[in-house]
């Protein structure tokens, strides 16, 4: 396994915090931890990996090299997680397959890692909304308010709807293969907190290039502004945005903390990204490097999803430590409105998507 040292210029302030992952303990969860993982697993292969013979270790083979692209940072759970599943990869197969990271968006931004998926230059990236150029059924799990919690979403991750996903990915030259946890997206602001959803109104809010997401914050009052994450830093420093939205761990891998000092837990949106292998490349490989790359996606994202889950408290009592607030709006305003922009999507995801995403049980 090799990770490449990241090409990221942006200047981190002066002692900043870089979180230690701390092994996943035992105890209870707020979220069923337990439910969620045997989720998380069945939702990493979507049962595509069952009809794959077993690795067959001795078998002689050439070696491959595989490219690993995200925009998560070095100092991030999901890089940690990559770090496990190259490493188990290259056990697995004797060092036959190598996976080469490259964290930081330093193969670009997650819409060039995932045109570099389609077309087999990156073997493997990670990402969400960005997807849904390529597959539109992909909008729902990135919609808002839909999911009531992260078990439901991940219910449906594994059963018809990530089922009905995939065959989109399948049919643009890309193939899920595991789903890490980002958790529910938060709005963070430099100037004035968000207590009630009248409070967003005016608001210059960074969020992803996702239709949804746009949609969203246009109708409860804001001014999207869809800046790439990596860029997100820089322009709520400069004040090219007053605000952004994502989960605690996003919130803490880019270091938002030093430039924001309010936060409001909306959960408007719980997010998982779908790893992705390159379909040119799953149809080529040997059928022994196939299973090895699944077994160990679905073991380091078992790994990531417990770190997320136990990290979060710890995250939000960082937040309070370095004396930034947080605030908790009533969801129901922001719920009604987000019931008035799914309808216009349906046509997009196809009808019927949203009642049976809702009736997961």
């Amino acid at each position: 396994m090799k990770t490449r040292a990241s090409g990221i210029s942006k200047k981190q302030g002066d002692g900043a915090h870089h979180p230690q992952v701390s092994p996943p303990s035992s105890t209870g969860d707020h979220i069923s931890r337990r439910h969620f993982i045997a989720a998380a697993a069945g939702a990493g292969t979507l049962g595509l990996l069952a009809a794959s013979p077993r690795y067959a270790g001795a078998q002689a083979r050439a070696k491959m090299s595989l490219k690993f692209g995200y925009i998560n940072p070095v100092d991030s759970v999901h890089h940690q997680a990559a770090q496990r599943i190259a490493e188990d990869v290259k056990s697995r197969t004797n060092g036959d397959l190598q996976i080469d990271l490259f964290p930081g968006g330093q193969l670009g931004s997650e819409k060039d890692m995932i045109d570099g998926n389609i077309v087999g230059s990156i073997h493997l990236t990670m990402g969400s909304g960005l997807y849904l150029a390529y597959a539109p059924k992909m909008g729902i799990v990135d919609a808002p308010y839909v999911f009531r919690d992260v078990g439901h979403l991940v219910r449906a991750c594994r059963g018809v709807i990530g089922q009905e996903i995939n065959e989109q990915l399948v049919a643009k030259g890309m193939r899920s293969v595991g789903v890490f946890l980002l958790g529910a997206r938060k709005i963070t602001t430099g100037k004035k907190p968000i207590a009630k959803l009248e409070d967003l109104k005016g608001l210059k809010l960074r969020v992803p290039n996702v239709a949804t997401y746009i949609a969203f914050f246009k109708a409860v009052g804001t001014n999207p502004v869809a800046i790439p994450i990596q860029e997100a830093y820089l322009a709520l420093q400069t004040g090219m945005a007053d605000g952004q939205e994502n989960p605690w761990a996003q919130i803490s891998s880019f270091k938002f903390y030093e430039v924001q000092k309010y936060l409001a837990k909306t959960d408007h949106v719980i997010n998982v990204n779908f790893v992705t292998v390159s379909e040119k490349w799953w149809a080529a490989a040997p059928a022994e490097f196939r299973q090895a790359l699944g077994e160990a996606i679905e073991k380091g994202a078992e790994w990531q999803v417990q770190t997320i889950l136990q990290n979060e408290g710890r995250l939000e009592q960082e937040w309070r430590t370095r004396g930034n607030e947080i605030t908790t709006p009533d969801p129901a305003p922001f719920r009604k409105v987000a019931d008035d922009v799914l309808a216009q999507f349906e046509e997009k995801w196809g009808k019927g998507l949203l009642e049976r995403a809702r009736a997961v049980s």
